[in-house]
């Protein structure tokens, strides 16, 4: 079946303008099209990563034109089929050259997206999958430390995404000092800037994390009884919750990490170390919580292991030696080591952009996790076996929410970046 597509004019159309539009097989008589006459700018529209080459063309009408010249079916077909031999004609060799231009920065942009967003979902999905792993584990112990593991991953979950402005704000100061440096003094002082923002990042998640260890150390039983947990499945709880508190520190570092990574545009490191993470948590569940029968306290201490490993791989990644550039190359993943060190204590300028970004972000985390922990506070009413069914189902819908993160993450390095090295892109 032929698409059809067709413009309705409420008025006559100006005689300064009219439009054709390509990528169509048919017009009916009805919709009627006024001819193309001259050369023609157009707006490249990709609807989806295997349609390229669907245009909007807009040209303008010669002054003797009248509106009673339209474009035959035959001519239309012509422009589906790449024949517009008209408009070609037409074209002179400064309009071809931009054309030619705006569709390699087009395909330029869809290409960064890309190699930016496949990555990056691999990486933002492996730390629901490694929950996943523990929750397939400890489901093969036992129905209570299932149970167990329900109020837990409401508690971490709502504490961690608190403090993601952490990775987003570091995200976006690195991106801003990461642009096309034009000699070798200028890459050495963006080395500088980008290390003194990693360090005071780092500082501020280490000091988080740290107090929030100490948090729920302390507060360990008050917070489960908050979400409702059922006395016959309390002790194993506080068990998980205990061990588990103690990589607070590790998960902040990993949100700053990852946030530089993706500052940089690189969002291959933390995909494989995330990989390698996973490795190390699924080899844990399997000795800790299944061969030992350590049940949920296994599966803290896979988590924590794992989470350790990956905060060493990631250090030594970002910190690692740097691969050789040409001069005047990006300064992305193939950047100079940043360097770790102590560069005192972050200013309330340093700490400015943290705190704009820490807001909105708090709200919106806090308001979407209220929401799981009521349901979850909710299922604890139940019972046991509801509220490890409710863990099941919970964990399946959290790794597939995490899927549209990684073009939010695409988003947010790649515009940090260009507003950074084109200012009028800022102002806009």
């Amino acid at each position: 079946m032929q698409s059809m597509v067709g413009v309705q004019f409420s008025r006559p159309p100006s005689p300064s303008r009219c439009i054709s539009i390509g990528s169509c097989q048919s017009f009916t008589p009805a919709h009627r099209i006024p001819k193309v006459g001259y050369p023609s700018l157009h707006f490249l529209v990709y609807p989806s990563f295997k349609s390229f080459r669907k245009v909007v063309k807009f040209a303008p009408l010669s002054r003797n034109a009248s509106h009673a010249e339209f474009a035959t079916g035959e001519e239309l077909d012509n422009l589906q089929s790449g024949d517009d031999s008209t408009s070609s004609s037409a074209k002179g060799p400064d309009s071809a050259s931009e054309d030619r231009k705006a569709e390699d920065e087009q395909e330029s942009v869809l290409k960064s997206i890309v190699n930016l967003a496949l990555p990056a979902l691999g990486a933002v999905l492996s730390d629901p999958i490694m929950s996943l792993i523990d929750t397939g584990c400890v489901g093969q112990v036992s129905s209570v430390h299932l149970a167990a593991l329900g109020p837990n991953t409401s508690i971490f979950n709502f504490i961690f995404q608190l403090f993601t402005f952490l990775g987003s704000a570091t995200c976006n100061l690195l991106a801003g000092v990461s642009t096309r440096a034009s000699s070798a003094e200028a890459q050495k002082t963006q080395q500088h800037q980008a290390s003194q923002l990693l360090n005071h990042a780092l500082f501020l998640a280490v000091t988080f994390g740290v107090a929030v260890c100490v948090l729920m150390e302390v507060l360990a039983p008050q917070l489960l009884a908050l979400m409702g947990t059922g006395p016959e499945y309390l002790k194993p709880a506080l068990v998980y919750l205990r061990i588990r508190a103690l990589s607070a520190p590790a998960v902040l570092i990993l949100i700053v990490g990852q946030g530089a990574c993706l500052g940089r545009q690189d969002a291959t490191t933390p995909l494989q170390v995330n990989t390698m993470a996973a490795a190390f948590n699924l080899i844990g569940d399997a000795l800790f919580t299944l061969y030992l029968g350590w049940g949920v306290a296994g599966a803290a201490w896979a988590t924590l292991i794992s989470q350790c490993v990956a905060v060493v791989l990631l250090t030594r990644k970002l910190t690692g030696k740097s691969m050789q550039q040409s001069e005047g190359e990006m300064n992305l993943s193939k950047a100079l080591p940043l360097k770790l060190g102590w560069y005192g204590l972050p200013t309330l300028e340093v700490l400015g952009p943290f705190l704009a970004l820490a807001g909105p972000l708090i709200i919106r985390c806090a308001l979407g996790m209220t929401v799981y922990t009521v349901t979850t506070k909710g299922a604890a009413q139940f019972g046991t076996l509801s509220v490890a069914a409710h863990q099941v189902a919970l964990q399946v819908f959290w790794t597939l929410s995490y899927i549209p993160e990684s073009l939010s993450i695409a988003a947010q390095s790649l515009v940090a970046r260009d507003a950074k090295s084109n200012p009028q892109v800022h102002e806009k």
